[in-house]
């Protein structure tokens, strides 16, 4: 980064208006769901009250009918919650009947901040919620896998896993490589879909679904932070511009 960039940078943290981490999680989503190249129809941020068992709402943008100021979600009531603890992001049908009411029919969730933990279960400080216009592509994938049996389990063993690590710095090795062709937006959203299916291939449509959401949201989560946020200028495509 050249001195004017450095200095930008300094400038733009010391300008930003952002006191609490409730003020920085919603700050990084707005300028997500404002990025016209990502369909959100809607993003709901929650927080966790360990006091009342509840993920309360503190942020909500979109343009779909506006929820409750603070309304409340027990986590006991509402299994996703629960989910994330272990998976980090999950993909789903909306089953709360008034945010079914609100026009939420299917959405991403995924876990922001430290974990706390909360009787028996370890949560996620804040819960990001994001309905996408690629939301019916979860509704697809829910029909696809339904009347499927359960896949058996894997034993795990001891012996290393060689081709796995060497997979992993070959698809690290080809987004470097396509860095300056298709430029980072598109790159890292590819590195990190094929990441995820290196470490743990989808078994069914669902699964291919939650890669894609992943890969989406994190790649415009790291573009917007660094670019727009920090003003580090990220490389650019010269097959595609952006």
């Amino acid at each position: 980064m050249d001195q004017h960039k450095l200095y930008r940078t300094i400038q733009v943290l010391a300008e930003t208006p952002v006191r609490t981490e409730d003020q920085l999680v919603i700050h990084v989503m707005e300028g997500i769901a404002k990025e016209q190249r990502i369909p959100i129809r809607g993003t709901r941020i929650w927080k966790l009250e360990v006091s009342t068992g509840t993920y309360r709402l503190i942020h909500q943008s979109g343009e779909m009918e506006a929820i409750d100021k603070n309304f409340r979600i027990k986590v006991q009531e509402y299994p996703f919650f629960q989910q994330l603890q272990r998976k980090g992001t999950v993909i789903g049908r909306e089953t709360n009947p008034y945010l079914v009411q609100k026009g939420i029919k299917t959405f991403s969730a995924t876990g922001v901040g430290e974990k706390i933990q909360w009787k028996q279960l370890s949560l996620y400080q804040y819960v990001i919620g994001i309905t996408a216009a690629f939301a019916a592509l979860l509704v697809i994938a829910d029909l696809l896998a339904r009347g499927r049996t359960a896949p058996a389990p894997v034993r795990a063993t001891a012996k290393p896993n060689y081709a796995l690590v060497a997979s992993g710095f070959a698809v690290f090795g080809v987004y470097v490589a396509a860095l300056p062709y298709v430029g980072f937006r598109l790159a890292t959203a590819l590195y990190v879909a094929a990441t995820a299916a290196v470490l743990a291939r989808p078994r069914d449509a669902k699964g291919w679904a939650k890669v894609l959401v992943l890969a989406v949201i994190t790649a415009a989560a790291t573009y917007f932070v660094f670019e727009r946020y920090l003003s580090v200028l990220l490389p650019r495509g010269k097959w595609t511009g952006w």
